[in-house]
C-alpha cells in the first residue's frame, strides 16, 4: 500500500481535485456526496448536509456531528447566530471552549485571543459548516487522506502511522468499528446531546440481572428432508429461503394455529381426520410462531417489568412520603421452543427473552433472528432472559451510531434451533429502527431521521431521510455498515438485495402532498450510493413497491394509479415504461416470469376528490418493460370492503395458479353500503387472467343477520387460507373447514373454541 502522507494542505487539494474532475461549475452549491470521514476509524454519517467544497477550497463539514463523534458538546444561540463547542479535558489535552459566528471568519477561543479562519462558518439547511481544518485544529487531530476509498480519516489519539494504517485498511474492507457506551455516563451525555434525557443517571438500575456473556451458538444441525410426498402451500413470504413468522403455519400434516392465549396442534391431513389434537396454554400475549421439523418457535409479548427508580423520600417537615413518580416500563418479546416430535403432548424446551418490544423477526435455515426496540430516556442496561434466568447487556457490549437519532436499543437476537438444547446470542445496539428486510446473508434495519428547520421566509419545511444498518448473518451478526437515503420507507417491500447490491424506494412527503416526491436508491455493498432516480411522481406518494431481479415495480397515486417499471442497472438506473389506470394497488405479488398480481382498491373522482370504491384485484403483464399492461381486474364490494391481505402479505395465498386471501365485502349505492359478506375468495389465475372459483365463509345465517349494516367481528372471521394435499382449510379464531379445490364443496369441518 503507498505511503499516505498527513497534512491539511494535501487533503484539501486532494478534495478539491474530485470536484474539478467531476465538471465543478459551483463549488459552494456542490455537496461532496462520494467523501466519507471517519473519526478514529468511525464513519460519520450527515443525514440531511453532506460535506462540499467552498469558494475558498475549502472541504466544509457539519460541524454538530463531527463534535458529537469526538466527544464535544455543541450549543447553538439562535440570537448571535452563534454556536460553541466544548471539549472536555483528556489526559493529554486541557479542556477548552471555542465560539463561532456564523458569516465571520473569527474564532474566539476561550482564554486566548481572537483567531481568524480563512474562510467563514456558514449556515446551510440550518447545518452549521465549518472547514475540516478547523475541526481537525481544534481537536489536535491528524488528517489522513485515503485515495482508493476517497475518505478523510481523522485521528485525535495520537495513533502512530501503523496504527492508522490498520484503521484504514479495516474501514475500507469491512467498515467502521461502532464505538462503544462503555458507561452510564456517557449514555447520559448523549441522551443530553439529543434532548431525549429523562431525569438524570441512576447507575443503581436493574442490578438483579447478572452481567454475563450471551451463550455461545451452536452450530446448526443439517436439515431434514420432506419426505411424505404431500404438497402444501407455506407463508407467503418476501425472499426465497427466508421465512417469516405467522399465526398459522402447517408441515403438510398438521396444522398449527396460534389464537386468543393458545396454540392449537390440528391433524389436517387426510381433510376426513381433521382434528385438534393438543392444545398450549400461554401466559403471556402470542404474537407469531415458526416450525422446524418438530420444533414450534412461538413469539410473544412478556408482561411489562416496573421499575421503580426514584424510592420516595421522606419529608423532615411534615413527616410524609412524598408519592413516587411513574415508573419505568421495560418491554421483553419471548421467544420459546416447544418440541412436537409426540404431536399430542408438546414439551416446552426452552426460553428466551430479548429486551424491548417486538419489531420483526426472520427464520434462515436453523436460526431466527428476532428484532426489537426498547425506548431510552435514561441510562439503564437492558435485560434479557435464558430459561428464566435474567442477565444484563452490559454498557461495554452495547454499540452506538454516533451521529443518528439515539432514542432506543436495537437488539438484535439469534436463536440457533438444536434438538439438543437451543442456543441465543444477542447484539444490542443504541440507535432506532422501524422496517426490516433480510436477504439470506444480510439483514438491514431501517430507521426514519427527521428534522424539522425553517425557510428564510419563516415557513416551516420538513426533512427527512432513511438511514439503514446493514448486518452480516452467518457465524453472528456483525454489523458490517450504515447508509444514508433522502425520505421515508414504505414497508419491507421497499427494500430489497440483488447482487450485491442494496436497492430501495422512498416518499419525501414534506408536510403537504402537493409537494411530495419519489425516489429509488442503489446502494453498492458498501453502502455507497451508485445509482438513483428522484422526482418520481411529484404530488403522489408509493402505495406499493416490488423488486424483481434487475427491475423494480413502482405504483404512486393521488387521483389515478401509475405503475412504473424501472431498470435497476446500478450504474445508470432509469424508467422504462409506466401505466396509468383508476386505483390503487397495496401490494405486488411476482407471478411468472413477466406478471405482477396487484392488490389494492377501485377508486372513483369526486371533482377533486378520490374515495375507494370497491377492492380491486389486478394482473398486470410487464413482458414488454416500455409498454406494460392491465391484462385483466376483478373488483369485489363497493366502498368499505377491505382484505387483511392489502396492508399484510401474509394474508395471501397463492400456490401454483391457485390465489386466496380473506375480505370483508360491502355492497351499495350512491356512496352508502352495508355489511354483505366475510370470508375467503378463491380464483385461478393464468396468464389470461382471475376466474373465480368460488367463497367460503366460516359465517352461519345467524351471523350475517346479527351483523346488520356493519360487520364489528367474532371469531368466525377467516384470517388464513392454506392448501394441503390439493385441498383448502380457511381458518378462523373458532373454526377450521376443508373445502374442496374447485367445487369448494365442504369436506369437513371442526370448531375449535
Amino acid at each position: 500500500m503507498p505511503a499516505r502522507q498527513t497534512g491539511f494542505a494535501i487533503i484539501l487539494c486532494l478534495l478539491l481535485s474530485v470536484f474539478v474532475t467531476a465538471g465543478l461549475v459551483s463549488a459552494s452549491t456542490i455537496q461532496a456526496q462520494d467523501i466519507n470521514v471517519y473519526i478514529n476509524g468511525v464513519q460519520t454519517l450527515f443525514p440531511d448536509q453532506l460535506p462540499y467544497i467552498d469558494e475558498n477550497d475549502r472541504t466544509m463539514v457539519p460541524v454538530r456531528f463531527c463534535s458529537l463523534a469526538l466527544g464535544a458538546s455543541v450549543d447553538w444561540n439562535a440570537q448571535k447566530m452563534q454556536v460553541t463547542i466544548s471539549r472536555p479535558a483528556t489526559a493529554s489535552l486541557p479542556a477548552r471552549q471555542v465560539a463561532l459566528t456564523i458569516n465571520s471568519t473569527e474564532m474566539l477561543i476561550s482564554g486566548e485571543g481572537p483567531r481568524q479562519m480563512d474562510t467563514a462558518a456558514v449556515l446551510k439547511n440550518e447545518r452549521t459548516m465549518v472547514p475540516l481544518r478547523f475541526i481537525s485544529e481544534f481537536f489536535a487531530a491528524q488528517v489522513v487522506w485515503d485515495e482508493p476509498s476517497r475518505s478523510a480519516h481523522v485521528f485525535t489519539l495520537g495513533q502512530s502511522p501503523e496504527e492508522q494504517e490498520k484503521i484504514i485498511k479495516a474501514a475500507s474492507t469491512a467498515g467502521a468499528e461502532l464505538p462503544r457506551l462503555n458507561s452510564a455516563q456517557n449514555l447520559q451525555r448523549l441522551l443530553d446531546e439529543y434532548g431525549l434525557s429523562g431525569n438524570g443517571i441512576r447507575t443503581d438500575l436493574m442490578k438483579s440481572a447478572l452481567p454475563v456473556q450471551e451463550q455461545a451458538a451452536a452450530p446448526a444441525p443439517a436439515a431434514a428432508e420432506h419426505t411424505d410426498g404431500v404438497n402444501y402451500s407455506g407463508t407467503n413470504v418476501q425472499v426465497q429461503g427466508v421465512d417469516e413468522s405467522d399465526i398459522v403455519k402447517t408441515d403438510g400434516e398438521y396444522l398449527y394455529q396460534v389464537k386468543n392465549y393458545e396454540i392449537i396442534i390440528v391433524k389436517a391431513y387426510p381433510a376426513n381426520e381433521l382434528k385438534v389434537i393438543a392444545r398450549i396454554p400461554l401466559l403471556q400475549h402470542p404474537r407469531e410462531m415458526y416450525i422446524d421439523h418438530n420444533q414450534l418457535i412461538l413469539i410473544q409479548d412478556a408482561a411489562p417489568r416496573y421499575d421503580y427508580p426514584y424510592p420516595a423520600p421522606l419529608d423532615s417537615a411534615s413527616k410524609s412520603i412524598m408519592p413516587p413518580l411513574y415508573p419505568i416500563s421495560h418491554n421483553r418479546v419471548l421467544v420459546t421452543v416447544y418440541d412436537t416430535s409426540d404431536k399430542a403432548n408438546p414439551v416446552k424446551t426452552d426460553e428466551f427473552g430479548t429486551p424491548g418490544a417486538y419489531l420483526s423477526s426472520r427464520k434462515i435455515d436453523n436460526s431466527i433472528y428476532v428484532i426489537s426496540n426498547e425506548n431510552v430516556y435514561q441510562p439503564f442496561e437492558p435485560v434479557y432472559s435464558i430459561n428464566g434466568q435474567n442477565y444484563t447487556k452490559p454498557y461495554d457490549q452495547i454499540r452506538y451510531f454516533p451521529d443518528m437519532r439515539l432514542n432506543s436499543y436495537v437488539s438484535i437476537a439469534q436463536v440457533r434451533l438444536s434438538p439438543n438444547g437451543s442456543k441465543l446470542s444477542l447484539e444490542t445496539f443504541l440507535g432506532s429502527s422501524e422496517n426490516v428486510y433480510c436477504s439470506t446473508d444480510n439483514l438491514y434495519v431501517a430507521a426514519s431521521h427527521y428534522r424539522p428547520s425553517y425557510y428564510r421566509e419563516g415557513l416551516l419545511q420538513d426533512s427527512e431521510s432513511t438511514v439503514i444498518y446493514k448486518f452480516a448473518l452467518g457465524g453472528g451478526v456483525r454489523y458490517v455498515n450504515r447508509g444514508l437515503v433522502p425520505g421515508s420507507v414504505l414497508n419491507q417491500f421497499s427494500m430489497d438485495e440483488y447482487e450485491g447490491y442494496f436497492r430501495i424506494a422512498t416518499t419525501n412527503q414534506r408536510w403537504s402532498t402537493d409537494r411530495s416526491s419519489n425516489a429509488v436508491y442503489i446502494l453498492n455493498a458498501d453502502m455507497k450510493q451508485s445509482g438513483a432516480i428522484q422526482d418520481i411522481a411529484p404530488g403522489e406518494r408509493i402505495y406499493s413497491a416490488r423488486f424483481m431481479g434487475p427491475r423494480a415495480y413502482l405504483v404512486t397515486f393521488k387521483q389515478v394509479d401509475p405503475l412504473f417499471v424501472i431498470d435497476m442497472n446500478p450504474a445508470d438506473p432509469k424508467i422504462l415504461g409506466k401505466l396509468k389506470i383508476p386505483g390503487f394497488s397495496n401490494y405486488l405479488h411476482p407471478y411468472g416470469e413477466h406478471f405482477l398480481i396487484g392488490l389494492g382498491s377501485e377508486v372513483e373522482t369526486v371533482g377533486k376528490a378520490t374515495r375507494a370504491t370497491g377492492l380491486k384485484l389486478s394482473l398486470f403483464d410487464v413482458a414488454d418493460v416500455n409498454n406494460p399492461i392491465e391484462v385483466d381486474k376483478t373488483v369485489i364490494g363497493t366502498s368499505g370492503t377491505f382484505s387483511e391481505a392489502t396492508g399484510n402479505h401474509k394474508a395471501l395465498m397463492i400456490y401454483d395458479n391457485l390465489l386466496a386471501f380473506p375480505a370483508t365485502v360491502y355492497q351499495g349505492e350512491g356512496g352508502y353500503s352495508s355489511f354483505e359478506f366475510q370470508g375467503a375468495y378463491v380464483y385461478n389465475v393464468s396468464p389470461q387472467g382471475f376466474i373465480l372459483q368460488g367463497r367460503i365463509t366460516h359465517l352461519d345465517q345467524q351471523d350475517y343477520l346479527k351483523a346488520g349494516d356493519y360487520w364489528g367481528g367474532n371469531n368466525r372471521e377467516i384470517r388464513r387460507v392454506v392448501c394441503i394435499g390439493g385441498n383448502l382449510y380457511t381458518l378462523s379464531e373458532g373454526m377450521i373447514k376443508a373445502s374442496q379445490n374447485g367445487t369448494l364443496s365442504e369436506l369437513n369441518c371442526i370448531l375449535t373454541d
